[in-house]
């Protein structure tokens, strides 16, 4: 039934509000119990369930709650999670998604292809003028959708999957060759690892920067940004602006604007948390280029 989800998830949601839960007000599938000193978070994807806490006997005590109402299985420490591989050391911890690379190069026969050492030449102008239509428009959306799902853990090609995510609707033979060449390079870098250490240091950064008018059809300009919480990066994303920018600068400002916004929704689910840190710091990047 097309309302089993919302279903599942408000009989959920139920359950652990009466255990003492309350929903986060920044991300609804987000949910904290704060009492004294102990903190359990419980992050949501359907029936999949992230559970961390500051106290062991406190997940001991959650997951006894569940159990009376639903079929848990505990899988013990994280190590895979919608496609994402978790490997721990002491006190470091490396996100992955190698064993997705390699489902999806076997599966796109790309598996022995010759790697590149980027995704995407930077004299590449992927457009709509061209007139030679890709012969299997459904293998593009399957395999272009699951390149997507990779920008989880690979922010160094989403400015790139961003580009060959606007064909999704009538995609060209030019459109093709580009995800080739994205797949190449997924060949190449099939071991990338995000990395992410445990640092005193909460301070929260942020850069962003804009691509002036970089889609050729409509003018359109490209925002991306990254945040860093102390050494590690936690947020990136790379998107179209709603409006055509008149200048460079112009395409700067609202890029700076987007950066500022998802840092505003960053802190307020770490104040939900209870985590106090300093006011984070907004970097833009504008080029001012002299008149000739």
């Amino acid at each position: 039934m097309k309302q089993a989800l919302r279903a599942w998830f408000s009989c959920l949601t139920d359950k652990l509000r009466a255990i003492g839960f309350r929903a986060s007000k920044a991300d609804p599938s987000l949910f904290i119990w704060h009492k004294n000193d102990v903190l359990v978070v419980i992050l949501i994807y359907v029936d999949d369930i992230i559970i961390t806490n500051n106290s062991g006997t406190a997940i001991h005590h959650v997951l006894q709650n569940l159990h009376s109402d639903f079929a848990v299985k505990e899988l013990g420490d994280l190590s895979y999670f919608l496609g994402v591989e978790v490997l721990r050391s002491t006190n470091d911890m490396y996100l992955t998604q190698r064993k997705y690379v390699a489902e999806l190069l076997n599966r796109t026969h790309m598996a022995e292809a010759k790697p590149y050492t980027s995704p995407m030449s930077t004299t590449c102008h992927v457009s709509t003028t061209e007139r030679v239509k890709f012969s299997d428009p459904s293998l593009y959306r399957q395999v272009v959708g699951s390149l997507q799902h990779l920008t989880f853990t690979r922010p160094d090609f989403s400015f790139s999957i961003h580009k060959v995510s606007k064909f999704m609707h009538n995609p060209l033979e030019s459109h093709c060759q580009a995800v080739k060449r994205i797949l190449r390079y997924l060949k190449h870098t099939i071991s990338t690892r995000l990395f992410l250490r445990r640092s005193p240091n909460s301070a929260i950064q942020a850069f962003s920067d804009s691509d002036w008018a970089g889609d050729r059809d409509d003018r359109w300009s490209i925002s991306a940004y990254c945040v860093f919480m102390g050494n590690n990066l936690i947020l990136w994303r790379c998107k179209q602006q709603f409006t055509v920018a008149r200048s460079s600068i112009e395409a700067e400002y609202k890029s700076l604007a987007d950066t500022a916004s998802e840092l505003q929704w960053l802190q307020s689910i770490l104040s939900e948390i209870g985590l106090t840190i300093p006011t984070p710091q907004c970097y833009g990047m504008i080029i001012l280029e002299p008149h000739t």
